[in-house]
């Protein structure tokens, strides 16, 4: 067969000599020395690995100026670079150059195809999380971000993300008029639900009704799992069971589900539907591998175990309990 034809690298002599000279400054305890001289390497050649190890080489001796430096001149030698776009977030929040990371964010967010685009501004409240001045990040994010807001396609993660900022930021009545904005920029869209969900102890006359109104139809399994996890914490046991019940008719292969529907039923003392219930989550996952399934598994196995005992049935209670794994973290099922 024919061979595949040769892929000539750009490493010249000269090259080689030049990295392996700033390699060994590095090597030898002279990371400024290593960084210039590989930083030169990388503009002459263009190459995104030189600059990336130019920047980090920065970064590992703590100097945030040196490494900008670096990831702005990959930005001007790689205008397309996503990975330089996100160095240079990186450090200017390092460097609590907050107004900047807006810029910067606002500059490489756009360039982005939108189905990225919605990925990385879900990201951007973990991006900005350690920003100490919460309100001024929130702020900064919101102007940064303002075309999406515009965007139909993207109008419901970015209110989502910046009412998450001005929740963390400890405004909640902008962060509950965030969320009502983005569920009526799409009424289908999850991100808004979840941040109400987190607002509902809070401000619940403000997102009550939305949730409802999302409620009400064929919601995700896993929001109706988390708005009957809500309720629950907030003592609010009947309308958890019957958020629970709709959930199991709706999605009768959604394991979870049927796992908390049959743990409430037997802290309501409705025994007989908690056994159906969570003898229908042992039936979903007894043959699924992964940590998930087996701590679920062994909280089935206990609350079969509490409510046979309860009913005095204590040899089946037993049988219940040797069921669990003998090596189930007992804090998982407490």
């Amino acid at each position: 067969c024919a061979e595949p034809p040769v892929q000539n690298s750009k490493l010249n002599a000269v090259l080689f000599y030049q990295l392996l000279l700033g390699e060994l400054n590095v090597r030898e305890g002279e990371p400024g020395s290593g960084f210039a001289i590989i930083l030169d390497a990388a503009r002459k050649t263009k190459d995104e690995a030189l600059f990336v190890r130019a920047t980090d080489l920065a970064l590992q001796s703590r100097s945030g100026e040196a490494a900008l430096q670096a990831a702005r001149s990959w930005k001007t030698s790689l205008p397309e670079s996503q990975e330089a776009n996100r160095y240079i977030l990186q450090i200017l929040l390092a460097l609590n150059r907050v107004e900047e990371a807006g810029q910067a964010l606002k500059t490489s967010l756009f360039s982005l195809p939108i189905q990225e685009q919605l990925a990385a501004i879900g990201a951007i409240p973990r991006v900005f999380s350690r920003v100490q001045d919460k309100n001024f990040a929130a702020k900064v994010v919101e102007q940064a971000i303002a075309a999406a807001i515009r965007n139909p396609e993207t109008a419901a993660s970015a209110w989502t993300t910046i009412g998450r900022m001005k929740r963390d930021a400890g405004e909640i009545q902008p962060a509950a008029e965030a969320a009502r904005a983005g569920h009526a920029a799409n009424g289908n869209a999850p991100g808004p639900i979840m941040l109400a969900l987190s607002l509902l102890n809070v401000v619940p006359s403000e997102v009550q009704p939305m949730i409802t109104r999302y409620m009400a139809g064929d919601a995700l399994p896993d929001l109706r799992l988390g708005y009957a996890r809500t309720l629950i914490d907030l003592g609010q046991m009947q309308p958890a069971l019957l958020q629970l019940n709709q959930l199991s008719k709706q999605n009768p292969e959604f394991a979870p589900g049927w796992l908390f529907l049959g743990l409430l039923q037997s802290d309501l003392s409705q025994f007989a539907p908690a056994e159906l219930s969570l003898q229908r989550f042992i039936k979903l996952v007894e043959n699924t591998k992964g940590s998930d399934a087996s701590g679920g598994l062994s909280e089935a196995y206990l609350a079969l175990s509490q409510i046979a005992q309860k009913q005095g049935q204590l040899a089946q209670a037993d049988q219940w309990l040797a069921r669990i794994p003998p090596d189930t973290d007992p804090l998982k099922i407490a």
